[in-house]
């Protein structure tokens, strides 16, 4: 009867083998992940250029910027163990990427607020 069903209302399966779609889906996933910040950071460095803060205005947007960067950084993970439990290896591996990629600047940047804090 199911299979009935499918052909009356031409359901395929899909074709989970096609490595166009999967490398296709991999690299908007980092394209994403990767353009969102970009865009915050921008936004927030315009924001700073604009108003002419200072020193301390720096400070701050390099406060905002590594928070900024730290919830992205605890999503990614939260985003790994999804995956995981899902079983979509390239996403996950994608995330993986991601998250070497962001943690340094996280590192320089929690060194940046505080290491100016205690100066």
């Amino acid at each position: 009867m199911n299979q009935e069903l499918n052909e009356l209302f031409e359901i395929k399966k899909p074709n989970s083998n096609n490595t166009d779609t999967k490398i296709f889906d991999v690299m908007i996933h980092i394209a994403a992940r990767i353009l969102i910040p970009s865009i915050i950071f921008f936004l927030l460095y315009l924001i700073g250029e604009f108003v002419k803060m200072g020193l301390e205005g720096l400070l701050i947007l390099i406060f905002f910027s590594t928070f900024i960067l730290f919830l992205i950084n605890i999503a990614l993970i939260m985003e790994v163990l999804d995956f995981s439990k899902h079983k979509k290896i390239n996403l996950r591996n994608a995330n993986y990427f991601l998250l070497l990629l962001f943690f340094p600047t996280l590192i320089i940047g929690f060194y940046a607020c505080f290491g100016i804090l205690n100066f």
